[in-house]
């Protein structure tokens, strides 16, 4: 075990998030006297704080349209913005086929509508969360991605995903769809258990990624898989003290503790950052690499979640 690295988990969690309150607070630049977080792009401590999942709350799952979005929809609405998880391409899609919802899911204008978007940008997906590519008739991947979401519908399973009985099923369902792997279905059970319809703990189940399981072994050395789950509940349950035994002051989400959620990304994150300030430790993903630095003129996001949280974001903690 290495505490150097235990201790630097909780250092960017903190540093990270004391970044995240500054730029809300209007305060000016840097936020951070940190070299490696005033150049690289990094996600939030929290993940329904990146600016992604932020919009995917605000216009995909509560949008405020005064349209009547059946649970089924609003399931739709989530795996298709996460399918390509750009937020250009679901403001195509809006522009295109408003109210998306599925009693105007008609395929072949789908394709066509992201033949033209495509022809227009070039790729219609994030380097995130990047669905694989799947098997089928079509010639282009988002046209197979498109024809997977008709056939669950078809299949029935948005309405299996709603009936689901824990957090665990959902993600083993979503993973019926091709393309989808473990992480990538977990990834997405937690986007629809941020909708109304779906209410399960974020601490009930969690699915690793290879950053998360990179990051753990920077802290951990070579452990069993089954070790890499209870790695991340450990962060999840010393978050009251294990901080400031550190020396750390770290701030939660508007009275909003860290869940599984949030701990595995923390992992991920701390494998990137460990590549520049510990380069030494290596990373056995040879393909890895930093692909943004940070953009200080990109638009302050006002934060918005879930309703059913409780969160009164109107009082900043004080700096």
């Amino acid at each position: 075990m290495s505490d150097e690295i235990l201790r630097l988990y909780w250092y960017w969690a903190a540093e990270r998030q004391n970044i995240f309150f500054a730029r809300l607070a209007g305060q000016p630049e840097p936020y951070t006297d940190d070299p490696i977080l005033q150049e690289y792009k990094f996600t939030n401590a929290f993940r329904a704080s990146d600016r992604t999942s932020q919009y995917l709350i605000r216009y995909v799952i509560y949008p405020q349209d005064n349209i009547d979005y059946s649970p089924e929809d609003t399931v739709f609405r989530v795996l298709l913005f996460k399918r390509f998880n750009l937020i250009s391409t679901w403001q195509w899609i809006a522009k295109h086929f408003f109210p998306v919802m599925l009693e105007g899911f008609e395929l072949d204008r789908y394709v066509d509508a992201f033949e033209q978007l495509h022809e227009q940008v070039g790729s219609v997906y994030s380097t995130a969360y990047n669905a694989g590519r799947v098997q089928g008739p079509h010639p282009s991947k988002y046209g197979n991605h498109l024809l997977a979401l008709k056939q669950a519908e078809r299949s029935g399973l948005f309405q299996r995903i709603l009936e689901a009985n824990s957090l665990r099923r959902v993600a083993n369902l979503i993973q019926d769809m091709p393309g989808v792997g473990s992480w990538l279905a977990y990834q997405y059970s937690i986007d629809l258990n941020y909708t109304p319809y779906i209410n399960f703990s974020e601490d009930s189940y969690v699915s690793c990624g290879p950053g998360a399981r990179s990051g753990i072994t920077k802290c951990y050395g070579d452990i069993p898989p089954t070790g890499f789950e209870d790695a991340v509940r450990h962060m999840v349950d010393s978050q009251d003290w294990l901080p400031a035994q550190y020396g750390y002051d770290f701030k939660n989400l508007f009275g909003r503790p860290l869940h599984l959620i949030d701990c595995q990304n923390i992992f991920c994150e701390l494998a990137k950052y460990t590549r520049i300030s510990h380069p030494h430790l290596g990373d056995k993903r040879k393909t890895v690499r930093f692909r943004f630095v940070y953009d200080p003129n990109k638009p302050k996001v006002d934060p918005f979640y879930p309703p059913k949280w409780g969160l009164d974001t109107s009082n900043l903690p004080p700096a």
